[in-house]
């Protein structure tokens, strides 16, 4: 279905690209009050390369709400393979925004940091896969890149207490993208 050039095959894509598309508005404000959250979390003393990544995550949901502003009175009738392909690179780009997050300021934060941090990575491995699902590929990206951001973070932190956790995210990662593909 996903490669095949058939016409019929072309439609099935579109809707499932067509049920990503339409969410567009809540899933990107979504990510721009979580990365509020974020930023509030860390203030008083907000690191500049915190308020520099909070600025590269609004202008990112902002691309992707003016593209779908742009093209939200068009009905997607038909899409080629690429137009999975794209969403998929989408879904990465924005996880591997994200990425940073744990990877960079989890390990030398605070306690209740972290825990809003892990929150909220556990809460966008869940649904981010769930609302990707349709695009597979795209669901799957998302879900790896916050999987592999969140044992480097694990990892980095170098706390005993935390070994526990990466079973978790081996166990339920793959679950999560293994309902997408099936």
């Amino acid at each position: 279905m996903y490669q095949s050039p058939d016409p019929e095959m072309g439609r099935l894509r579109a809707t499932h690209l067509a049920a990503i598309v339409r969410l567009t508005p809540q899933t990107m404000s979504a990510n721009i009050v979580s990365g509020a959250v974020i930023v509030w979390t860390f203030s008083p003393g907000v690191p500049k390369a915190m308020w520099a990544w909070l600025a590269l995550l609004i202008l990112t949901c902002l691309f992707g709400l003016y593209n779908w502003w742009v093209r939200r009175r068009r009905s997607i009738l038909t899409t080629a393979p690429q137009g999975l392909h794209r969403a998929a690179w989408h879904a990465t780009i924005l996880s591997l925004v994200w990425a940073a997050v744990p990877v960079v300021w989890f390990p030398h934060a605070s306690g209740g940091q972290q825990m809003v941090v892990a929150t909220l990575v556990t809460g966008m491995i869940g649904a981010g896969g769930f609302v990707l699902y349709p695009v597979p590929t795209a669901s799957a990206a998302y879900v790896g890149v916050f999987s592999i951001a969140s044992l480097t973070a694990l990892w980095r932190a170098g706390n005993p207490d935390f070994i526990p956790v990466a079973p978790l995210i081996f166990a339920y990662s793959p679950m999560v993208m293994a309902a997408s593909l099936t």
